[in-house]
């Protein structure tokens, strides 16, 4: 990523990324991306205005995120198992 792999935008140096620290994280749009947007809402991560695919955790409420992950699941299909 960080020769080149990423195209047009670029990745930061290494040791410098909140991905490598597991605290962001890049979605492409596609139909479902409000859905995924909502979930990542709800798990306290945000969109970077800059960077449209990028959400980075925004909030570290962790106790907070999984209550509301627990009611989103509960009215929508989202996570459930067959």
């Amino acid at each position: 990523m960080v020769g080149g792999g990423s195209g047009s935008n670029p990745a930061a140096a290494v040791g410098a990324s909140p991905h490598q620290a597991g605290q962001a994280v890049d979605i492409n749009r596609d139909p479902g991306f409000s859905t995924m947007q909502t979930i990542m809402e709800i798990f306290g991560f945000g969109r970077v205005t800059n960077d449209p695919p990028h959400f980075q955790m925004v909030s570290g409420n962790r106790s907070a995120q999984i209550n509301l992950a627990a009611s989103y699941r509960a009215v929508c299909s989202v996570g459930r198992l067959q």
